[in-house]
C-alpha cells in the first residue's frame, strides 16, 4: 500500500500573541492560476474586510481595491509576520497543488487557512481549514465561519499544524522504514552457496 509523507513544516518562533485581522494572500508570482482575481472579487463583495496581498504583481492589471493592500515581495520574515497576524490565509488556487508551503507555514503560526477544494489543498490544511470550491458565495461563506469563531480556528490550525513538526514527519519516516525492514527480512531468503 502507499503512504504519503508530509513535508515538514517550517518551525516558527515569533513570540506573542497576535491581534487577528484581516486576510492575507500571497504567492511569489500574484496570478489568475494562484487566485489573485479571487481575492479581489472577495475584496469587493466584502468592504469591510481588510485583505493584504503578498507577492510579485507583474502580470496584473488590478490592484485597486480600497480594502485590500499590496505589499509586493517581501522578506521572509515580513511575510510570516503579515500571515501570522492575519485572521485567515486564503489559497483559492486554480493550478493543481500538492502541499504548499504557505499553508504549512501559516499553520505552525497559528493562523487558519481557507483554501481551494482541489488536488492536495485540503489535505495540507486538512483540520485546520476550511476547503471549498471556487465561487465567491463559498468563500464569503467560509470566511463568515472562520470569523464568527477565530479562537477556535486558531487552535484547529495549532493542533493541524502537529502532523508537519519535523518530529512528527521523523517519526513517520522512522516507522516507515521499519516496516519496510521487516517486510524485506520476510520477502526475503538467504541462502549458502554450498
Amino acid at each position: 500500500s502507499a503512504q504519503v509523507v508530509p513535508d515538514p513544516a517550517p518551525t516558527q518562533s515569533l513570540g506573542g500573541s497576535p491581534s487577528r485581522e484581516g486576510w492575507v494572500f500571497g504567492a511569489n508570482q500574484l496570478s489568475e492560476a494562484k487566485g489573485v482575481d479571487m481575492v479581489y472579487a472577495l475584496a469587493d463583495a466584502l468592504p469591510e474586510e481588510r485583505f493584504v496581498l503578498i507577492g510579485s504583481a507583474q502580470h496584473i492589471k488590478k490592484l485597486d481595491a480600497s480594502n485590500a493592500v499590496h505589499l509586493g515581495s517581501c522578506s521572509r520574515e515580513e511575510v510570516l509576520q503579515q500571515v501570522r497576524k492575519a485572521r485567515g490565509l486564503l489559497v483559492p488556487s486554480r493550478i493543481c497543488e500538492n502541499q504548499p508551503t504557505t499553508i504549512l507555514e501559516a499553520l505552525s503560526l497559528g493562523t487558519p487557512v481557507i483554501g481551494t477544494a482541489a488536488a492536495g489543498i485540503p489535505e495540507a490544511m486538512e483540520g485546520g481549514g476550511i476547503a471549498v470550491p471556487l465561487s465567491v458565495e463559498s468563500w464569503v461563506s467560509a470566511m463568515h465561519t472562520m470569523k464568527q469563531d477565530q479562537d477556535g480556528w486558531v487552535r484547529r490550525a495549532t493542533l493541524a499544524a502537529e502532523r508537519f513538526t519535523p518530529q512528527a514527519v521523523q517519526r513517520i519516516w522512522s516507522e516507515l522504514f521499519v516496516e519496510l525492514a521487516g517486510d524485506a527480512s520476510n520477502s526475503y531468503t538467504h541462502t549458502r552457496p554450498s
